[in-house]
């Protein structure tokens, strides 16, 4: 963000599986990025599947609501 990046995205095939296989989950991700993103900047979370990402709401909307950077779901369909 030194250089001016304005917006982060985080995607991935299924980023609500994140940390599944080295034994962390997205919340704890989401929550260190937020620490150190800068103020207004913007974060775009993208790409998962109802079942990881149902699990972790409650936590995520509370970062999502705590944090002073912009964070945006990506929804979309893949056919």
């Amino acid at each position: 963000t030194e250089e001016g990046v304005c917006e982060i995205w985080l995607t991935s095939e299924d980023t609500g599986a994140y940390g599944k296989d080295i034994g962390t989950d997205l919340p704890t991700l989401l929550w260190r990025l937020v620490e150190e993103i800068p103020e207004g900047a913007m974060l775009r979370l993208g790409m998962t599947n109802p079942p990881y990402i149902l699990e972790h709401l409650e936590v995520l909307s509370l970062s999502v609501c705590s944090c002073v950077c912009v964070c945006v779901l990506c929804y979309g369909i893949h056919i």
